[in-house]
Protein backbone atom coordinates (compact mmCIF):
# COMPACT_ATOMS: atom_id res chain seq x y z
CA UNK A 1 0.00 0.00 0.00
CA UNK A 2 2.73 2.50 1.12
CA UNK A 3 5.07 1.95 -2.32
CA UNK A 4 1.63 2.68 -4.25
CA UNK A 5 1.13 5.75 -2.39
CA UNK A 6 4.53 6.78 -2.75
CA UNK A 7 4.85 6.60 -6.65
CA UNK A 8 1.71 8.37 -6.77
CA UNK A 9 2.74 11.39 -4.97
CA UNK A 10 6.41 10.61 -6.00
CA UNK A 11 8.04 10.65 -2.65
CA UNK A 12 10.60 9.10 -0.88
CA UNK A 13 9.26 6.34 1.29
CA UNK A 14 11.75 6.02 4.97
CA UNK A 15 10.69 2.87 6.87
CA UNK A 16 11.28 2.83 10.78
CA UNK A 17 11.41 0.07 13.10
CA UNK A 18 9.99 2.44 15.64
CA UNK A 19 6.62 2.71 13.75
CA UNK A 20 6.08 -1.01 14.04
CA UNK A 21 2.76 -1.66 15.83
CA UNK A 22 2.07 -2.59 18.98
CA UNK A 23 4.29 -5.53 20.80
CA UNK A 24 1.23 -7.82 21.84
CA UNK A 25 3.38 -10.46 23.10
CA UNK A 26 2.58 -13.88 23.57
CA UNK A 27 -1.24 -12.25 22.56
CA UNK A 28 -0.01 -11.70 18.88
CA UNK A 29 -2.65 -12.14 16.78
CA UNK A 30 -4.95 -12.75 18.97
CA UNK A 31 -8.61 -11.09 19.47
CA UNK A 32 -9.58 -8.82 22.36
CA UNK A 33 -12.57 -11.65 22.60
CA UNK A 34 -9.58 -14.32 22.47
CA UNK A 35 -7.20 -12.36 25.08
CA UNK A 36 -10.70 -11.78 27.52
CA UNK A 37 -11.72 -15.80 27.50
CA UNK A 38 -7.09 -16.42 27.82
CA UNK A 39 -6.47 -14.18 30.57
CA UNK A 40 -9.36 -12.38 32.43
CA UNK A 41 -7.61 -10.78 34.66
CA UNK A 42 -5.03 -9.53 32.15
CA UNK A 43 -8.12 -8.28 30.41
CA UNK A 44 -9.62 -5.96 33.66
CA UNK A 45 -5.88 -4.54 33.79
CA UNK A 46 -5.54 -3.53 30.48
CA UNK A 47 -9.38 -1.73 30.95
CA UNK A 48 -8.33 0.33 34.31
CA UNK A 49 -4.86 1.23 32.80
CA UNK A 50 -4.22 1.10 29.47
CA UNK A 51 -1.73 3.42 29.05
CA UNK A 52 0.46 1.22 31.87
CA UNK A 53 -0.68 -2.44 30.82
CA UNK A 54 2.41 -4.20 29.42
CA UNK A 55 0.87 -7.68 27.38
CA UNK A 56 2.96 -10.48 28.45
CA UNK A 57 6.23 -10.49 27.01
CA UNK A 58 5.34 -7.53 24.59
CA UNK A 59 4.81 -3.77 25.15
CA UNK A 60 2.74 -1.49 26.90
CA UNK A 61 1.15 2.31 25.27
CA UNK A 62 3.94 4.15 27.74
CA UNK A 63 6.70 1.36 26.04
CA UNK A 64 5.65 3.17 22.17
CA UNK A 65 5.07 6.57 23.30
CA UNK A 66 9.22 5.88 24.50
CA UNK A 67 10.23 3.93 21.38
CA UNK A 68 8.18 6.87 19.32
CA UNK A 69 10.20 9.47 20.97
CA UNK A 70 13.22 9.95 18.35
CA UNK A 71 10.56 9.55 15.09
CA UNK A 72 8.73 12.40 16.97
CA UNK A 73 11.95 14.64 16.60
CA UNK A 74 12.51 13.65 13.06
CA UNK A 75 9.27 14.67 12.32
CA UNK A 76 8.81 18.11 14.49
CA UNK A 77 12.62 19.35 12.93
CA UNK A 78 10.84 18.39 9.68
CA UNK A 79 9.99 21.52 7.62
CA UNK A 80 8.51 19.70 4.77
CA UNK A 81 4.79 17.68 4.56
CA UNK A 82 5.21 13.96 6.56
CA UNK A 83 2.97 10.63 5.80
CA UNK A 84 3.05 8.34 8.54
CA UNK A 85 1.04 4.92 7.50
CA UNK A 86 1.12 2.66 10.81
CA UNK A 87 -1.35 0.92 13.03
CA UNK A 88 -3.47 2.79 15.09
CA UNK A 89 -1.82 2.71 18.32
CA UNK A 90 1.26 4.03 16.93
CA UNK A 91 -0.92 6.73 15.25
CA UNK A 92 -2.53 7.44 18.66
CA UNK A 93 0.75 8.15 20.55
CA UNK A 94 1.74 10.64 17.47
CA UNK A 95 -1.15 12.16 17.14
CA UNK A 96 -1.72 12.35 20.88
CA UNK A 97 2.04 14.04 21.32
CA UNK A 98 1.40 16.58 18.18
CA UNK A 99 -1.71 17.60 19.60
CA UNK A 100 -0.99 17.20 23.10
CA UNK A 101 -2.99 15.15 24.70
CA UNK A 102 -2.87 14.01 28.33
CA UNK A 103 -0.48 10.99 28.29
CA UNK A 104 -3.28 9.05 30.14
CA UNK A 105 -5.16 9.87 26.83
CA UNK A 106 -3.59 8.70 24.37
CA UNK A 107 -4.44 5.25 24.35
CA UNK A 108 -7.89 6.17 24.80
CA UNK A 109 -8.05 8.22 21.19
CA UNK A 110 -10.51 7.08 18.27
CA UNK A 111 -8.56 6.42 15.27
CA UNK A 112 -10.58 6.05 12.40
CA UNK A 113 -9.85 3.07 10.06
CA UNK A 114 -9.45 4.56 6.27
CA UNK A 115 -9.03 8.05 6.85
CA UNK A 116 -5.85 10.45 6.72
CA UNK A 117 -5.38 12.76 9.34
CA UNK A 118 -3.91 16.01 8.94
CA UNK A 119 -1.63 17.63 11.82
CA UNK A 120 -0.76 21.13 11.18
CA UNK A 121 1.48 22.38 14.27
CA UNK A 122 1.44 26.20 15.23
CA UNK A 123 3.92 28.02 17.70
CA UNK A 124 0.43 27.21 20.59
CA UNK A 125 -0.85 24.40 19.23
CA UNK A 126 -2.01 22.43 16.29
CA UNK A 127 -4.46 22.40 13.82
CA UNK A 128 -6.01 19.05 12.92
CA UNK A 129 -8.54 17.53 9.66
CA UNK A 130 -9.67 14.45 9.31
CA UNK A 131 -10.58 12.95 5.16
CA UNK A 132 -12.35 9.65 4.52
CA UNK A 133 -11.20 7.59 2.52
CA UNK A 134 -13.30 5.39 1.86
CA UNK A 135 -15.25 7.94 -0.78
CA UNK A 136 -12.17 8.20 -2.52
CA UNK A 137 -11.47 4.54 -2.76
CA UNK A 138 -14.85 3.85 -4.42
CA UNK A 139 -15.12 6.14 -6.61
CA UNK A 140 -11.13 5.31 -8.00
CA UNK A 141 -12.37 1.57 -8.37
CA UNK A 142 -15.34 3.02 -10.15
CA UNK A 143 -12.95 4.84 -12.51
CA UNK A 144 -10.96 2.30 -12.89
CA UNK A 145 -13.71 -0.32 -14.00
CA UNK A 146 -14.92 2.05 -15.92
CA UNK A 147 -11.79 2.09 -17.41
CA UNK A 148 -10.72 -1.75 -17.96
CA UNK A 149 -14.27 -1.61 -19.36
CA UNK A 150 -13.57 0.72 -22.14
CA UNK A 151 -10.17 -0.77 -22.86
CA UNK A 152 -11.92 -3.85 -22.51
CA UNK A 153 -14.11 -3.04 -25.57
CA UNK A 154 -11.26 -0.86 -27.99
CA UNK A 155 -8.71 -4.28 -27.66
CA UNK A 156 -6.90 -2.81 -25.20
CA UNK A 157 -6.49 -5.12 -22.35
Amino acid sequence: MHEQLAKRLQVRVVRWRALAEIDAGIYDGYTYSQIEDSDPSGAVERAMDKLHYQYPQGESYKDVIDRLERVLMEIMRCECPIVVIAHQAVIRCLYGYLLDVDLNGIPHIAIPLHHVMTVLPHAYGAEKHVADLTDLTNEAEMATAGSAHEGAAEGIN
